[in-house]
């Protein structure tokens, strides 16, 4: 009894050997050889031992995981801006929001009964109207946008204008050289005025050769009693637009009626749906290279673990599955990587792009294309290209190991 005692004692630390050590001497493999085997999570377990005893091999997966993030999310966000039918594209050329807009060309036009048809398909929120006529500027010509309420103008630096000073986007910033606070001369009709600019706004119409004024303000330059007003309405409902337009231009003559929208939209819309599939394709194509070449490596030089892992009683299909964790773990560092320089950099990277279309700023919101969707895709194509050809394991057994 005393023997046994004494013997029970000298041989406790045999407990804290995690199975492995037992079969095979790696303690040059590092803190992951020693990391404790549960059951529960055994097949986790041996996915952390092994990325940690051999990290080194498993970096380029973390880089192109986090790399592919980034690009996939800044693609979803402009998915998002864009919009199902384009419009946060619409929106941005735009001078102002708006799902419907009728301009009468003469006085026999009737306005009154045009709204009710107006409000009969949807309930109408609120109105403005909008004038675009031609201005000079230092002998260059821009369109002016005039609106009777001011207050629609898409203003992303400065103060919406008034009867003296006017809204310039950065395009004509840049053209004219010119910022807030300055005086410039502007002229239409044979009439010139000076005003301020009072802010900065959002309108890539023309690619952003345009500059917003009030009505008061194009009145001391320009003739405001002609029919050159174009009423916008904000309806309850949007999605009817195109059924009340339909309506007005077949029942209505004299006027021109159109919603927040042209011919070539539907067109891009389709194009940016593709090119984000092609992006998946594209990174789906990446990730498979990038698997096959690492997988078979990684195999090659864990022959004789596998077969360890075989004799300790492990199916082929858990030491595949254990397997493409270690892929799963890694692309999840990866994604946040990606994700984090996406929401530093990702605005920027698109404003940029934009800047050349006019579109002088753009600001994200949280999105599942440009977070979640890149988030959850990614991770899963490593891992089911990571078990796919991970096959060969079904290949090694215990014999390994005696040949070894």
């Amino acid at each position: 009894m005393i023997l046994y005692t004494f013997l029970l004692i000298r041989t406790k630390k045999v407990l804290s050997i995690a199975p492995i050590q037992a079969l095979h001497n790696t303690a040059d493999h590092g803190i992951g050889s020693r990391s404790k085997l549960r059951k529960n999570t055994l097949l986790i377990d041996l996915a952390v031992r092994e990325i940690f005893s051999g990290w080194k091999k498993y970096i380029s997966v973390v880089i192109i995981s986090a790399i592919l993030v980034l690009f996939l999310s800044v693609v979803g966000k402009m998915g998002t801006w864009l919009g199902s039918n384009g419009e946060g594209m619409m929106n941005s050329f735009s001078v102002a929001e708006h799902d419907l807009g009728v301009q009468p060309f003469n006085n026999l036009v009737p306005v009154d009964e045009i709204e009710r048809v107006i409000d009969w398909y949807s309930p109408i929120e609120d109105t403005y109207e909008l004038a675009m006529e031609s201005v000079t500027i230092n002998g260059h010509e821009y369109t002016a946008n005039v609106l009777d309420d001011t207050e629609w103008f898409h203003v992303i630096e400065g103060n919406v204008c008034d009867g003296n000073s006017i809204l310039i986007t950065d395009t004509v910033a840049s053209e004219q050289n010119i910022a807030i606070g300055d005086s410039v001369a502007i002229a239409a009709g044979g009439r010139m005025e000076s005003y301020s600019v009072s802010g900065i706004y959002q309108c890539a119409n023309g690619m952003g050769s345009n500059i917003g004024m009030s009505k008061a303000g194009y009145s001391k330059i320009g003739d405001i009693t002609g029919y050159i007003w174009c009423k916008h309405y904000i309806l309850q409902d949007g999605s009817v637009r195109e059924y009340a337009m339909k309506y007005l231009q077949e029942q209505y003559q004299g006027i021109d009626v159109h919603t927040n929208s042209w011919s070539g939209l539907t067109g891009i819309v389709q194009v940016m749906h593709l090119l984000m599939l092609v992006l998946y394709l594209i990174s789906a194509i990446f990730i498979l290279v990038a698997t096959v070449l690492i997988t078979s490596k990684l195999i090659q030089s864990e022959t004789e673990n596998m077969a360890i892992y075989r004799s300790m009683g492990l199916s082929t299909e858990k030491i595949r599955i254990s397997f493409a964790l270690r892929f799963v773990l890694l692309t999840i560092i990866g994604v946040m990587i990606g994700l984090f320089i996406s929401q530093i950099i990702g605005d920027r990277m698109i404003g940029q792009v934009f800047q050349m279309f006019g579109i002088g700023e753009f600001s994200s919101t949280f999105s599942v294309l440009g977070i979640i969707v890149p988030g959850i895709i990614v991770p899963v194509i490593f891992f089911l290209f990571a078990w796919l050809f991970s096959c060969r394991i079904a290949k090694i057994s215990i014999i390994n190991l005696m040949e070894s």
